[in-house]
């Protein structure tokens, strides 16, 4: 008799775990698409026409947005109902305040609007991966990096390849017999090319000016025997300064900890997207997931991966998160050196500096390479974090 109320009890607990999963299940289901598009008229029209154009990313949307959805079994609902209002985009390939800067188009009405007028590319727009692959090499055919002049008499371990032009601020870092490095200067324009002593001089002599990423992957693939002598390789930004002696330290407290990757801190006063590289008041040397664009040191070790990222991106939006993630599978080691503080004198000027103009007229945008190498490698935000 026991046993039969025992059993009867635990049929009744298991009905009531059953009503509760499905009121949960019919809870779900009624968020979705399907339910919402009967009851909403022009955002259930809208949600209907995109899906039908097969362009809204899902997998992409959720990763990008992944703390801030809130219809999150149906990211498309959740695009329509919300994501539009926020500011959100609906592809890799589709940055809608880009768009919107070319074209008078409501919010809600951009991605269509781009959709239907049967446009390979436009601002802030590519149809597809393949769009965008093309828009690149269309760019690269236009850039040539050409070697002007080799100083070198002495062999160092280390390089410095400064990216330098118009707006300059490198000043009185020249190399030495007592430095522990080598300066290579890109002149990207003429302001500079022949009047800063460097011990190699590498010019632009394309129809467009290249970026630092794709004339050091142009380096890399052209000149690479330039670089065997040396174990670390700074990256340098031309609105980068570092006070007297401290990239030599740099190099060499790199060089003892044994480093794949490591940049220095920055001072409070600079330009900086990323908090955890400013510095934090006091010296050392903090693990993080990975560098920055503006000024990484690379180990030759790792100079493979650096060129296969680098050709993916030619603003290098998204390379320096790309590496962070290979930096994880590979088993690189990065760190942020507070030893040495340098300062980051420019604003970061993502839309209206003349660098962005110039990558934005030659249908290169930056934001949309970001996401492409999100969407492919499937960094999260925050980007650079210690560990």
């Amino acid at each position: 008799m026991m046993d039969l109320k025992n059993t009867i009890k635990g049929v009744n607990r298991r009905l009531k775990e059953i009503v509760m999963q499905l009121k949960h299940r019919f809870a779900e289901i009624n968020s979705y698409g399907l339910f919402y598009l009967s009851r909403e008229g022009e955002q259930a029209a809208l949600y209907s026409k995109i899906k039908s154009y097969n362009y809204f990313d899902p997998s992409w949307y959720s990763l990008a947005y992944k703390n801030e959805i809130e219809f999150p079994h149906d990211p498309l609902l959740d695009y329509v109902k919300a994501g539009i209002q926020k500011g959100r985009d609906p592809s890799p390939y589709f940055n809608t305040i880009l768009y919107r800067r070319e074209h008078d188009v409501p919010p809600e009405r951009a991605l269509l609007h781009y959709l239907r007028n049967g446009q390979i590319s436009a601002s802030g727009a590519y149809r597809d991966e393949q769009s965008l692959l093309s828009a690149q090499r269309n760019f690269i055919e236009q850039t040539e990096t050409l070697l002007f002049q080799d100083h070198r008499t002495s062999i160092k371990p280390f390089a410095v390849y400064l990216q330098c032009g118009s707006g300059s601020v490198w000043q009185g870092q020249l190399p030495g017999r007592d430095q522990s490095w080598h300066l290579f200067i890109n002149h990207y324009d003429a302001t500079h090319a022949g009047k800063i002593s460097c011990d190699v001089e590498l010019r632009q002599a394309g129809a467009l000016p290249g970026t630092k990423f794709t004339s050091f992957h142009s380096l890399l693939q052209k000149f690479a025997h330039l670089l065997d002598p040396y174990e670390y390789i700074l990256l340098l930004d031309d609105d980068v300064l570092f006070d007297a002696g401290d990239i030599s330290l740099l190099f060499s407290l790199i060089h003892q900890n044994g480093w794949e990757m490591a940049q220095a801190s920055l001072s409070s006063d600079s330009h900086c997207s990323f908090p955890v590289f400013i510095n934090p008041g006091k010296s050392g040397w903090r693990k993080v997931n990975g560098v920055e664009l503006m000024m990484p040191v690379f180990s030759a070790r790792i100079l493979g991966t650096v060129s296969e990222l680098m050709a993916q991106s030619i603003s290098g939006w998204g390379f320096d998160a790309a590496l962070s993630v290979m930096a994880s599978r590979l088993g690189f080691r990065a760190a942020v050196v507070d030893n040495i503080i340098a300062r980051h004198i420019k604003p970061i000027n993502a839309d209206i500096g003349p660098y962005y103009q110039m990558l934005h007229s030659a249908r290169i945008y930056p934001e949309v390479e970001f996401t492409h190498l999100q969407k492919k490698y499937g960094f999260t935000k925050p980007l650079f974090f210690e560990i």
